[in-house]
């Protein structure tokens, strides 16, 4: 099973010689293992490194060369299991790389327009099948189906990653996005429609659901669902809780005067501003002055936060189960309860950068400059519950991944192509 944190993704590693390293850097937490793997190329918005039955998978290569590759490590103890090269350059956005009932899934590059859909065992690296779609074509693996959800032009389809065998098809969805939202399949573009993921039956279409391309994706809420979407005859971004299984309206409320500057930063990850049913709204938009929390299932607001607050850049605000984890500057970096905004713990840090969560851990992210153009980036990894230090350590590269999360395996990936196991 898969566990990504939000939040910034995973880095690329480029093919080539390995090592392996068994023992701890003196400026880390305990590690259990690091495997380097030469010639990093690409930040991925997408993920490039997975966890799944017991191994590591990484895709590695470039964007501009076919030298994409997929490697595949012994989660245990960091060795390399096997190699596949998909003489190919890896694809540019979407979906790169997943796993799914003993399936690795990768996608690269077919040409210039093209894209091309590759499956490979997941125990020996063997490959299974390859399919070529266009270049706009996106994938999602929906989890309790344990289908392979596509979206090319107007036809959406549900595939058997095992096989390649097509489960079922839809056609007549006019261009767009597609967003898993729990078992069904949310498809946007000319119109809005919405689709049961196992059986790929209609549930309902609407031209008059304008989502906001890409921005923060659906995410569900109780039989609902949370979205972006256009702020009609302003130019501004709405937060909407529709009915799943209806599309109708439940609230609406303004979300950011003006269209959005930086996507990531203006428009996060709805997941990411969820903690149980009390979503966070970082901005200041229509009658609101202050951050505020509302009720995800009414849209009433349960408190406003009325202290320092840092939302510019990526140091926006991260929920967690009970709360929500916001960077205050100067000040640190506190936890507020989801249903009061009772203050729940404080680090007192005042430099953090980035803040991410994942499976019940805070990572609180550092970056710094030294010797010239040497960077140094500090990660540490609180207990999200009470805020106690679970790791630190010190990385040698100017950039640091998300976690992958597989049970009490946690690997991150550097920039310079190392994967770290680390002993949280």
């Amino acid at each position: 099973m898969l566990v990504r944190g939000a939040g910034l993704a995973a880095l690329a590693a480029a093919g080539g010689s390995a090592a392996l390293y068994l023992t701890a850097d003196p400026g880390k937490g305990p590690v259990n293992w690091s495997l380097t793997i030469d010639d990093i190329s690409q930040l991925a918005s997408h993920g490039n490194d997975i966890l799944a039955d017991g191994r590591c998978f990484v895709a590695a290569g470039h964007d501009y060369r076919d030298t994409a590759a997929i490697h595949a490590v012994d989660l245990s103890n960091g060795e390399p299991l096997w190699q596949v090269p998909l003489d190919a350059p890896l694809a540019g956005g979407g979906m790169i790389l997943n796993a799914v009932d003993g399936t690795v899934l990768a996608v690269t590059r077919n040409g210039n327009e093209g894209l091309l859909l590759h499956a490979l065992d997941a125990a020996s690296g063997e490959r299974r099948w390859d399919l070529g779609v266009d270049g706009g074509a996106e994938f999602a693996v929906h989890r309790p189906s344990g289908l392979l959800i596509q979206r090319e032009d107007s036809y959406v389809s549900g595939r058997v990653p095992s096989s390649g065998e097509g489960r079922w098809g839809t056609g007549a969805l006019e261009g767009g996005d597609l967003a898993l939202v729990g078992d069904l399949v949310l498809c946007s573009g000319v119109s809005t429609a919405m689709l049961d993921a196992g059986t790929g039956e209609l549930l309902w279409e609407s031209p008059d659901i304008s989502l906001m391309d890409h921005a923060g994706r659906a995410h569900p809420v109780g039989e609902g669902f949370l979205c972006y979407e256009h702020a009609g005859t302003t130019a501004g971004v709405d937060l909407v809780l529709r009915e799943a299984r209806t599309g109708e309206q439940v609230w609406r409320t303004a979300f950011l005067d003006g269209e959005p500057e930086n996507g990531l930063r203006d428009t996060p990850p709805l997941g990411s501003l969820l903690s149980g049913t009390t979503v966070f709204l970082p901005h200041a938009a229509g009658d609101r002055r202050r951050p505020t929390a509302v009720d995800a299932l009414t849209g009433e607001p349960r408190w406003t936060y009325d202290g320092a607050w840092s939302p510019a850049g990526s140091g926006r605000a991260v929920g967690v189960a009970g709360g929500f984890v916001l960077p205050t500057g100067a000040e640190g970096t506190a936890c507020r309860a989801a249903e009061d905004g009772a203050e729940l713990w404080r680090d007192e840090a005042g430099d953090t950068q980035l803040v991410r969560a994942a499976d019940g851990c805070v990572l609180l992210y550092r970056t710094r400059d030294e010797r010239l153009f040497r960077r140094w980036t500090t990660l540490r990894v609180l207990d999200a519950e009470t805020g106690g230090e679970m790791w630190a350590g010190t990385f040698d590269s100017r950039e640091l991944s998300g976690p992958a999360i597989a049970g009490d395996r946690f690997v991150v990936l550097d920039r310079d192509g190392t994967l770290w196991s680390l002993r949280v």
